[in-house]
């Protein structure tokens, strides 16, 4: 298992929340990973729980093995988002949505949500998704280690203007 670095086409391709969400399923210890328990847990019909283990399969960022059963084929996943495209404007957007989704049904233990509103000068901003990407790694390395991993999690960070000039 390796890192697998995706393409702008690639990326469209599974840029949707159930891609990411089937994707870190498979690194779940303790559950079966059949298309019947994947739908059951990431909460989708099996046909569009087949069209995404097709996709990430079509990938080969996963393969499907004796039995039915997923499993990954990289260990990590990554793409360099130096450009905003419609996918990863999609990609964003659906997350946040999926956030709001948390706010409203999971219990307050369960999910994290914060922020803060500062000023700031924006040639700052290189520097400051410097920093939130080097956070973002160093938190999941840490996490990744600490313990087995059992459900599935979405981490974000936005910064963005309130203010225009």
């Amino acid at each position: 298992e390796e890192t697998a670095t995706l393409t702008i086409e690639q990326f469209d391709k599974i840029s949707s929340w159930e891609h990411y969400a089937i994707l870190t399923l498979l690194d779940c210890e303790e559950y079966a990973t059949d298309l019947d328990s994947i739908a059951n847990r990431v909460n989708l019909d099996k046909k569009r729980t087949k069209e995404v283990l097709e996709n990430l399969s079509s990938l080969s960022l996963i393969r499907e093995e004796d039995g039915g059963y997923w499993k990954r084929s990289v260990k990590a996943l990554r793409f360099e988002n130096k450009v905003s495209t419609e996918s990863t404007k999609r990609h964003y957007l659906d997350m946040l949505k999926r956030s709001a989704v948390s706010i409203e049904e999971d219990e307050f233990e369960e999910r994290i949500q914060s922020g803060m509103t500062l000023a700031v000068d924006p040639e700052l901003i290189p520097f400051v998704r410097q920093e939130l990407t080097q956070f973002r790694r160093t938190l999941t390395k840490k996490l990744e280690t600490m313990s087995s991993q059992k459900e599935v999690y979405h981490f974000s960070l936005q910064f963005f203007p309130l203010t225009r000039s």
